[in-house]
């Protein structure tokens, strides 16, 4: 009996979103940041990037002192491995997002996701970011 609830426990620790982050200028948590410029000019990522920016209640201006670049990855999936398909182990790609002040990076968060990517998957980012980084409002 033990042995089984340890599974399924295991199985739905397995199963949150995994999103890792780096602070790297500390000196930045508790600042107030209101505009911000997009870096990436891939259109698969520029589109949602900005619908995104906008939705978490920032100002996208070209001349901000930060700037956000955003990575993106879709993964294959030809994996055959009947495990992996029973428990729905894969993820179908990956967003990065890293913020810069100038051209030094200060904060970055990843997050592995389901579906399709969109502008949700960019606002949670942005949300995570707000969040660690305590980003005041005025």
């Amino acid at each position: 009996m033990i042995k089984t609830l340890l599974i399924i426990a295991l199985f739905f620790i397995g199963c949150e979103d995994k999103t890792y982050t780096k602070i790297y200028q500390k000196s930045l948590v508790g600042s107030h940041i209101k505009e911000i410029s997009l870096a990436s000019s891939d259109k698969e990522i520029r589109t949602p990037a900005i619908e995104a920016i906008k939705e978490s209640g920032f100002k996208l201006k070209s001349s901000a002192p930060y700037s956000i670049d955003i990575e993106y990855r879709k993964y294959s999936h030809k994996c055959n491995n009947p495990q992996t398909a029973a428990y729905d182990a894969t993820y179908d790609g990956f967003v990065k997002l890293h913020l810069y002040k100038g051209l030094k990076e200060v904060y970055s968060v990843q997050k592995d996701f389901h579906g399709e990517f969109d502008a949700d998957v960019i606002e949670s980012l942005l949300d995570k970011m707000r969040e660690d980084l305590d980003l005041k409002d005025d």
